[in-house]
């Protein structure tokens, strides 16, 4: 009889845990929101803001739209020179950085439509990071390279050679301080105000 019963409650255990497993499969997740961008073309980068109510779509004919996602309507649109790459707010959600297929990278605003200030990199990027802070842009590029700019003080900070395997970056408040193995690369980050360690 105890064997019976211990089979009996093995069943129902293995009946309940694919029960559970088959039904958790079965959700249906739906979109919370379907909109169309007012432009054609394949969408290349999106960002969402910190409370996500905004969405910025670019696309690869360079145009840059900010969707409201809760009224689900378009708020702001601008053009970029080239196809987008690379989209994330800024803090505060009001500005946001934009980075195309050409290498321009331009900070806009988001309320007037038009970039306060841009810089050009020296060749394609290829990946495109942000920190935290959303204080420093890192660019990799096509010329192996590793492009920094201070997105807060608007400035280039230079550029490093990514063929140096030792770089290490590191950022505190508002100073990036690197280390690396090479000289040349030491001397290099002096002369870009990057504090080597």
């Amino acid at each position: 009889m105890r064997v019976f019963g211990y089979v009996r409650v093995t069943l129902l255990i293995t009946a309940f845990v694919l029960m559970y497993t088959a039904s958790a499969q079965d959700y249906l997740v739906a979109p919370h929101a379907v909109l169309q961008l007012e432009e054609k073309g394949n969408v290349t980068s999106l960002a969402f803001s910190r409370d996500d109510n905004l969405l910025l779509a670019g696309t690869e004919s360079g145009s840059i739209q900010c969707l409201n996602l809760e009224r689900k309507s378009s708020i702001a649109k601008t053009q970029a020179d080239n196809d987008v790459v690379f989209l994330a707010f800024l803090s505060g959600d009001k500005s946001y950085v934009c980075i195309d297929a050409g290498g321009n990278v331009s900070i806009y605003d988001l309320l007037k439509g038009k970039s306060d200030y841009s810089f050009r990199s020296r060749s394609k990027p290829v990946k495109v990071a942000i920190d935290a802070g959303k204080q420093y842009l890192a660019i990799a590029t096509t010329d192996d390279k590793i492009e920094l700019a201070d997105l807060k003080a608007q400035l280039p900070l230079g550029a490093i050679d990514a063929r140096d395997k030792s770089m290490i970056f590191s950022f505190s408040g508002s100073t990036v301080s690197a280390s690396s193995s090479s000289p040349s690369t030491r001397r290099a980050m002096l002369c870009r105000g990057i504090q080597p360690h």
